[in-house]
């Protein structure tokens, strides 16, 4: 019996989304300081993601740019 890919991966998830809450829970003791020390974990990687992805972007916008060219690192 095979399982569906996808439904590990979202059960992956889950499982770490409620163990990490279970860990800010027990540090911060309640459910309502474990949920906005979760929101700002997930906010910062969010803008993390972003700036990673906006640097990937340019980086392959510059490659680009240069195969264009005929370039290499900037050089002719």
């Amino acid at each position: 019996m095979t399982r569906n890919p996808l439904i590990t991966l979202i059960a992956a998830i889950a499982i770490v989304f409620v163990a990490v809450m279970a860990f800010f829970y027990i540090r911060y003791g309640s459910m309502e300081a474990a949920g906005a020390e979760m929101d700002t974990v997930l906010s910062d990687a969010a803008d993390v993601t972003e700036r990673a992805a906006d640097n990937l972007g340019e980086a392959t916008e510059d490659f680009v740019d240069d195969v264009r060219d005929g370039t290499q690192d900037g050089q002719s």
